[in-house]
């Protein structure tokens, strides 16, 4: 690890060294493709925008189990998508 560089900074150095997608990337895509499925709330949950949200210690776990309930309906889009991806090219 080199002093004074953030693990985001180390991540994208090797996505571009790579010729891989930076991570900000694969985070906007998968934000696009969760606000398809589930709502806005629980969507800044499960990428942890804390700073977005507005949450109480009781809210935090509904927000838990809503995040439980829709996830599996993100992971189904996901996968349609990369197989669809997938057969194009």
């Amino acid at each position: 690890m080199h002093p004074g560089t953030s693990t985001g900074t180390r991540y994208a150095s090797n996505a571009r060294r790579h010729g891989l997608v930076l991570p900000k990337y694969m985070r906007k895509a998968s934000w696009r493709l969760m606000v398809k499925t589930m709502n806005r709330e629980a969507a800044r949950f499960i990428q942890s925008r804390f700073g977005e949200l507005r949450v109480s210690e009781a809210r935090y776990e509904d927000l838990l189990s809503e995040a439980d309930q829709q996830y599996p309906a993100y992971l189904k889009l996901l996968e349609e998508t990369l197989l669809l991806s997938i057969s194009e090219v």
